[in-house]
């Protein structure tokens, strides 16, 4: 089905986004050749963005392929589908790209959601689903002579970085009381689940430095992609990147060339603490 010299990449959440421009930048490759499996929650929204990507990367000169499959990492039953339809024709995968994920901050109290109903389904998808999806393909990693695992992070989720307060989101308000009404730019849930899923990648890099498995986090920064709502085109004209930046990072990494920064976050402009 594929080249078995080709690098198995295996990105949750690409048929859109950063996720669609780490498939992109990888399968634009002249370099070296790679196998892409892109998956989404639906499986005509997979297969729609996997022939998008081959009209695109026609006169690949590596060989790379791209194959859609159907994805949804918050339940187990899709997980195990999807380990069940790479491991008979693949064997194994070299990268796991831990994309998938979302912001309900916005959106969630436009959509009538408690309190509650937020937090935990923001922590359910960035944090508990994406810990079952790797633990769950973790076998077929550990069959690769290469085995490299990525988790996209965010800047918000940085605890060292909250005492800046010109960043939009670390303004304190200004008025006593509660509730209160002057927050402002406030994805308090968001990052929190950012800053659990860096915790939850600390540990699988410790956990599998035995198995040779190289450990990544990733900052994509600010990117005009629909990601938690709002316009892409108006976040570019307030300094938003476009997603080809962020994924060019991602590609660097897998191609080993932050291989000295494993288990720390790596953005566009170095490292991030924590």
């Amino acid at each position: 089905m594929s080249s078995t010299n080709n690098t198995i990449v295996l990105v949750t959440g690409s048929n859109k986004g950063i996720g669609f421009s780490i498939a992109q930048a990888l399968l634009s490759s002249t370099a070296k050749g790679y196998t892409i499996i892109l998956t989404s929650r639906t499986l005509s929204r997979a297969q729609q963005a996997a022939q998008s990507l081959e009209q695109e990367v026609k006169s690949s000169v590596t060989g790379s392929q791209v194959f859609a499959f159907q994805l949804d990492i918050e339940d187990d039953g899709s997980i195990e589908t999807l380990f069940a339809e790479v491991e008979k024709p693949f064997g194994r995968v070299d990268v796991l790209v831990n994309n998938a994920g979302a912001s309900f901050d916005i959106i969630g109290p436009q959509a009538g959601w408690t309190e509650r109903e937020l937090w935990a389904k923001t922590y359910n998808l960035n944090v508990v689903s994406t810990r079952q999806f790797t633990r769950m393909f973790i076998p077929l990693l550990l069959k690769s002579t290469t085995p490299r695992l990525l988790f996209m992070t965010s800047t918000v989720s940085s605890l060292t970085e909250t005492s800046i307060t010109a960043y939009p989101y670390n303004t304190p308000p200004k008025e006593k009381g509660w509730p209160k009404t002057d927050i402002g730019f406030n994805i308090a849930a968001y990052r929190a689940s950012k800053t659990a899923l860096n915790m939850q990648a600390r540990d699988w890099h410790q956990v599998l430095q035995a198995d040779g498995v190289i450990v990544h986090l990733i900052d994509p920064g600010r990117v005009a992609t629909e990601f938690g709502g709002g316009d892409p085109t108006e976040k570019i004209k307030t300094g938003a990147s476009t997603p080809d930046v962020p994924a060019g990072l991602v590609k660097r990494v897998i191609e080993g060339e932050l291989d000295q920064d494993r288990g720390k976050i790596v953005g566009i402009n170095g490292i991030v603490p924590w």
